[in-house]
């Protein structure tokens, strides 16, 4: 596996976050390519049709159904289907019904039906897989070297499954690790009329659920509105019942009387670092119309400062190794989708002296939609930079199992 370097020494320095770019769209029927893989003994039919074994793809016209179905052979069990960009868990179900939206990475997971083996699946809490492995019942298996991340809690050393009880189960287990929530207090404020009209603490991550009234003065409802440091808004919503979970304080205000804008809002809402385990967590949030299907949502992620900069370049490009696609599982109207990026900063050399810095990172939200009249949409929001101008020197080498 690759190796991760951590720091002994880090200098500190505040976290520079930077919206640049614009709101771009691009109407886009054609057709998406789904890659396929088998793992284990069994196979993926479309319909009627083998269309993979080992390995195959399938071509659909962008916008409709797409129904997989994973078959074991007749000494195989199905396990889960992944996505291979993220090696993140899509579905436990043997069919599994998407719409083609984007290009797809899918692999249908197997094992044997032997009474005296078993497959461990170590996770996160994200079912994004750590280690799959096939053992004996019986045999000693150790949990994976890993020190499990969560955003905002704390891992307790502990996993689902002890060590022991994933010897003696007879059961396919998935083993996910144990955390405890950090405590925090973040402040929610709801701002009218040049006034606060009401203020509340969360959690982090607490769901936050806002009503605004229909109407307000005499004028319809229209949007909820972020209030920014520099007090430009910014659309949150298009719904009067917003819901949202929170990350960070934040000022906001429901907006009447304006008919501007889209119906669609896919945007980056902020970045949480931690450099001691050298990730930072992105998060972004969408609001749709009814008058539109959700038929994908992600996030793309980029190092490459040209790439990153052109709002015609970092966009969904299956030929471009620089851009990292992340793909959420829902295509709910509205939501909140958080990335974790890993392994973020790289060793340089700085007038002679070896030093990590934490390069650029570009991220930008998307979500693919289908009108009433059956066309698809890719919707990109504004271009998040994550910028940390210093690094530290480096130290020891641990596994990472992330690659």
């Amino acid at each position: 596996m690759k190796k991760k370097i951590l720091m002994w020494f880090m200098v500190t320095v505040a976290l520079v976050c930077v919206l640049s770019a614009g709101f771009y769209a691009s109407a886009d029927n054609g057709d998406v390519t789904v890659s396929l893989q088998c793992s284990g003994p069994g196979r993926i039919y479309q319909g009627t049709q083998m269309v993979a074994r080992t390995t195959g793809s399938i071509d659909a016209a962008k916008g409709t159904s797409v129904s997989l179905t994973a078959v074991p052979d007749s000494d195989g069990v199905f396990l889960y289907w992944v996505n291979m960009e993220t090696n993140r868990i899509f579905s436990f179900n043997e069919t599994f019904t998407f719409a083609a939206a984007t290009y797809l990475k899918v692999e249908a997971v197997f094992c044997s039906d032997d009474s005296d083996v078993h497959y461990v699946t170590h996770l996160t809490v994200n079912d994004n897989i750590l280690r799959g492995i096939e053992v004996f019942v019986g045999d000693p298996l150790l949990h994976v070297d890993y020190t499990p991340a969560r955003d905002g809690y704390t891992w307790t050393g502990e996993w689902t499954y002890t060590e022991q009880e994933v010897k003696e189960s007879g059961d396919d287990l998935l083993v996910y690790p144990v955390f405890t929530k950090n405590e925090s207090e973040l402040v929610v404020r709801i701002l009218l009329d040049g006034g606060v009209q009401s203020s509340a603490v969360y959690e982090f991550l607490d769901l936050v659920e806002l009503s605004a009234d229909v109407t307000h003065e005499g004028q319809p409802f229209s949007y909820w509105a972020v209030i920014n440091e520099d007090e430009s808004l910014e659309i949150v919503s298009y719904y009067a019942d917003y819901l949202f979970y929170v990350t960070k304080d934040v000022d906001l205000t429901p907006v009447y009387g304006d008919d501007s804008g889209s119906g669609i809002v896919t945007r980056i809402t902020g970045a949480r670092p931690n450099l001691d385990e050298d990730r930072v967590t992105v998060y972004a949030e969408r609001s749709v119309s009814m008058d539109f299907e959700v038929l994908q949502h992600g996030m793309l992620l980029t190092l490459d400062d040209q790439t990153g900069s052109r709002d015609d370049l970092f966009v969904i490009d299956e030929n471009n190794p620089l851009i990292e696609k992340r793909t959420g599982n829902g295509t709910e109207h509205t939501g909140t989708y958080g990335v974790t990026y890993y392994n973020w900063k790289v060793l340089t050399n700085v007038n002679g002296v070896d030093m990590y810095i934490y390069p650029r990172l570009y991220a930008r939200s998307y979500v693919v939609v289908k009108d009433s009249g059956g066309a698809t949409h890719t919707i990109y929001g504004t271009v998040y930079v994550v910028e940390e101008q210093y690094g530290g020197m480096p130290g020891d080498d641990i596994d990472d199992p992330w690659g």
